[in-house]
């Protein structure tokens, strides 16, 4: 059963993931899963440290009743404040050790993805609405947030050329 933060039951609505990670790790592929609510793929890997620390942790709202946390866990977990965020932070992380500052998206970009998914529909998880933001904040935050990090891979691979010269 896949959850919800707020331990309601999303498992027709969700792609199955763990079936995914399951077979690659059992093919020797290093995993990641990344999240902020406890509730998405990789958080397994610590299962019994949030079960006792999150509300739906233990017993979830739906009538499964076994709580918000995957069984799944992956290799690597990134855990952020804003899942979006760890992501993005893991792919600023890539493209300064790739020299490619191209990797991370723009902030153009970022606002054209969030403006895609509420055209579509999508609810952000953390208001329950359509709003064009994500995890209760709005579009100009993630913008924010990319354009900081995009700073720091610009100064990361000059600073990487410097003691490469």
């Amino acid at each position: 059963v896949i959850h919800t933060s707020r331990g309601d039951d999303t498992t027709d609505a969700m792609a199955k993931v763990d079936i995914l990670v399951r077979k690659a790790r059992a093919h020797g592929i290093v995993t990641l899963g990344i999240g902020d609510g406890g509730n998405e793929i990789g958080m397994g890997t610590i299962q019994g440290a949030l079960r006792a620390w999150l509300p739906w942790g233990t017993k979830c709202r739906c009538p499964c009743g076994q709580g918000i946390i995957p069984c799944t866990p992956t290799d690597v977990l990134v855990a952020s404040t804003v899942s979006n965020w760890g992501a993005y932070g893991t792919a600023a992380l890539i493209a300064v050790l790739e020299e490619r500052a191209d990797i991370l998206h723009s902030p153009e970009m970022e606002e054209q993805v969030l403006k895609a998914c509420a055209n579509a529909g999508l609810i952000d998880g953390g208001s329950g609405y359509v709003s064009g933001g994500a995890d209760a904040l709005p579009s100009a935050v993630h913008r924010a947030m990319i354009t900081l990090l995009g700073e720091l891979v610009h100064k990361g691979i000059a600073a990487l050329k410097q003691l490469q010269a």
